[in-house]
């Protein structure tokens, strides 16, 4: 006798699969749109409802890939920009969207855990942090980014970071999403306080905040050049151009300055070890009777180590060297997996720095210097603040980038830095955005950002020097974390009692059977 074979099972139909998986492309989406387009930055505070809607607890796979879409779309689209940084380099744009998705699991694990999407924005949060921690650092579109220009709003990362805004935003999304089911019962009301009645009162006491922050009297008259250097101009054979460029913009404001600025990679080349640059920096400094802050290359004599550098001159002839402590994923350190290439790789290898200085200046200004993505890390603002730095001054170069929304985020990224810090940050761009940023994360001023190739610009910024402290600068990361933890265990603890009560009814109604029939 022949076993009869096993029924197949039948094939979704592309309706089902869009209703199984297409409210999760959809918030990815909406995400993406809040993170790229600068109007629409409202978008965040309901991208998530329709992922949220089809969220079920029970089934951990289906709810960490359905994450995973949303978060996969969203860091695809937001980073398009990756393109840009060598010729070859689109492959970059799917590793970043895979990357992300490794820290759904959290935000699955802590759905199936808790059981409600209660927990849903304190585990974003959790997560955020978490990524940004780890060596890798990829946690460049937070999900609360785009609230970054909500200047009242914004001002709950002096109290938890950053990535407290994901929190805030998360927590919008799941009020919403219990109010469209209309389920009007506890949870909801949770929902409505961890939600909209928390943020109403955030950006309250955020408003307060902004009018009752008095500026220092202690003032610093930065002298910042836009220099909009190609990369064509920094070979060796067009570097004359670019350095009289330099050399005219720098004059045009030495005379109001207390420090002239220029940007990351500036002086493109090894400063000690090449003749041109040594003696530009040198003849700027005796010129101008100005210290001198630059973005630059160094190495060791016999070449075995490479550092992206930040170096002060002073008139005096003292030389102050930050050596950058945390390198760009990819570009200045790119992990050896699957024998990806690397996409400069004409460039030396980098060795991290190992110690933050702090720059002294004779008029008692002490500011911290950070280079390219490092104004995102709040934590290295943070120790920059604790070491007595009363400014801190960001060298970038977004060149590569212009005409995409990448300096937008990144100016985003670095008004939470400031807020988080409670200290004024100066960014010294090579096209923009140039601007500083006061403690409560509002741009105060700024120059036009160029393009590559033109005259460039320069002036001097009049910064008030020192701000306010903060909460996150007294806990640091372990305060968000400690709350995030704590709240997801709180929105589990309904579903214990729940449990236990079932539990409990289900013995007492066997045991009132086993009564009965004992009774016979």
């Amino acid at each position: 006798m022949t076993a009869e074979p096993a029924p197949r099972k039948p094939r979704q139909s592309w309706r089902a699969v869009l209703w199984a998986w297409g409210p999760a492309l959809l918030s990815g989406l909406l995400l993406a749109a809040a993170q790229n387009i600068k109007s629409l930055g409202w978008v965040v505070l309901f991208c998530l409802v329709p992922v949220c809607l089809r969220l079920r607890p029970a089934r951990l796979g289906r709810t960490w890939m359905a994450l995973s879409i949303t978060i996969a779309t969203a860091t695809a689209l937001t980073l398009t920009w990756i393109r840009l940084i060598a010729p070859g380099s689109i492959w970059l744009i799917p590793l970043a969207a895979l990357y992300s998705t490794i820290f759904t699991g959290i935000l699955a694990l802590s759905f199936r855990f808790a059981g409600s999407t209660l927990a849903l924005p304190a585990a974003w949060m959790v997560a955020e942090i978490v990524a940004r921690r780890l060596p890798f650092g990829a946690t460049w579109a937070l999900l609360g980014l785009p609230l970054a220009g909500m200047t009242a709003t914004s001002q709950v990362a002096s109290l938890a970071g950053p990535e407290a805004l994901s929190f805030a935003a998360a927590s919008i999304n799941v009020a919403l999403a219990y109010w469209w089911h209309r389920r009007f019962h506890w949870t909801a009301a949770v929902a409505t306080l961890q939600g909209p009645v928390l943020m109403a009162a955030l950006t309250l006491w955020g408003g307060y905040r902004i009018s009752h922050t008095r500026e220092a009297p202690q003032k610093l008259d930065a002298g910042v050049v836009q220099p909009q250097i190609s990369r064509e101009e920094r070979s060796p054979d067009k570097r004359p151009v670019a350095l009289r460029r330099m050399s005219r913009l720098i004059d045009s404001i030495a005379h109001g300055a207390d420090v002239v600025i220029l940007p990351e990679a500036a002086i493109a080349g090894f400063v000690r070890y090449e003749d041109d640059l040594t003696e530009f920096v040198k003849s700027t400094v005796g010129r101008t009777h100005r210290p001198l802050l630059f973005g630059s290359f160094d190495r060791t004599q016999d070449s075995s180590e490479a550092s992206i550098v930040a170096i002060l001159i002073a008139p005096d002839g003292d030389v102050t060297t930050y050596r950058k402590l945390r390198l760009d994923p990819v570009t200045e350190r790119t992990p050896r997996i699957f024998g990806l290439p690397r996409p400069r790789p004409n460039e030396p290898d980098w060795t991290p720095g190992k110690e933050q200085p702090i720059f002294d200046l004779e008029d008692g200004g002490r500011f911290a210097t950070l280079i390219s993505l490092e104004d995102i890390f709040p934590d290295l603002a943070r120790s920059a603040v604790r070491s007595g730095a009363n400014l801190l001054i960001a060298l970038i170069d977004t060149a590569p980038f212009t005409g995409t929304a990448q300096p937008m985020q990144h100016l985003r990224r670095a008004q939470l830095t400031a807020i988080s810090a409670g200290r004024p940050l100066l960014r010294v761009a090579n096209t923009g955005v140039t601007c500083w940023i006061d403690p409560n994360g509002r741009v105060r001023q700024a120059l036009e950002p160029g393009r590559d190739g033109s005259e460039g610009r320069a002036a001097v910024f009049e910064i008030p020097l020192g701000g306010p402290q903060t909460i996150y600068n007294i806990f640091g990361d372990i305060g968000p974390l400690a709350i995030g933890l704590i709240l997801m265990v709180a929105a589990a603890v309904p579903r214990w009692i729940g449990e236990k009560a079932d539990s409990r009814a289900t013995s007492s109604r066997l045991s009132f059977r086993g009564r009965g029939r004992r009774s016979r």
